[in-house]
């Protein structure tokens, strides 16, 4: 679902009009992705890289690119490393165990502390809608123990305007198995940010467009404002393209 070689996210925490936004640079571990964040280090105010993945089991895999750790701790750039599961049920599984929940939480501390992160982003995708209420439970639980660290807790969710499924068997899927378990009210509750991932507006599976029309993504933007705060949500902008 995410394509994330290159893309970045605005954050709309200006309380001054026409201020400069913030911008947070989503990096994966391809070689064009980390070229482009070495050669523009200095643009970037929050570094959110791919580097950690959780499991059923709250086993957290995966560690830093040491050139970039390096590069951005000279340059004074933050980092918020993601971590990640795209599984429906494994994420079920961890939803379900707090002691796996635990185990990743600890995780998290850990690496936090070893690398000087600011804190992690929860990237998980693919998650039912019925374990909506599953999703906020562990970010809540999650946000906990990272804020009494003096670490933060943001989380990227897949834009759900309008809120129902809408018409046809790809919309319902696309709100069963992506759109539909983000309570973003709840969430923002807990979380330092918001992080909305308005792309890809259309796939493979769907008549050729953009990847994020105009009207798509304020419309997606509008439907988040009504349920987060503006200094907690972050506007999503791919800079790619299929075709």
């Amino acid at each position: 679902m995410r394509r994330l070689s290159l893309l970045l996210a605005v954050l709309l925490c200006c309380g001054i009009a026409h201020a400069n936004p913030s911008a947070l640079f989503y990096m994966t571990g391809s070689s064009s992705s980390i070229d482009s964040f070495l050669a523009h280090a200095g643009k970037i105010d929050l570094l959110v890289p791919t580097w950690y993945q959780v499991d059923e089991n709250g086993l957290v895999t995966g560690g830093p690119n040491q050139t970039v750790l390096s590069v951005a701790k000279s340059k004074g750039v933050p980092i918020m490393p993601i971590l990640a599961l795209f599984n429906k049920k494994e994420f079920h599984a961890l939803a379900t165990n707090s002691n796996a929940q635990n185990e990743m939480n600890q995780a998290m501390l850990r690496e936090a502390r070893l690398h000087g992160y600011v804190g992690f982003q929860f990237d998980f995708e693919n998650v039912d809608y019925l374990d909506r209420d599953l999703l906020s439970a562990v970010v809540i639980q999650s946000a906990i123990v990272l804020h009494k660290a003096g670490l933060k807790l943001s989380i990227a969710t897949v834009p759900n305007a309008p809120g129902y499924p809408g018409q046809g068997g790809f919309s319902k899927w696309m709100f069963t198995d992506w759109r539909g378990a983000y309570d973003l009210a709840a969430l923002s509750k807990s979380v330092d940010l918001i992080c909305l991932m308005t792309y890809d507006q259309n796939t493979r599976w769907t008549m050729p467009g953009p990847v994020a029309g105009w009207q798509w993504t304020i419309d997606n933007l509008n439907y988040a404002l009504q349920f987060v705060p503006k200094d907690k949500l972050s506007l999503g902008i791919p800079l790619y393209g299929y075709h």
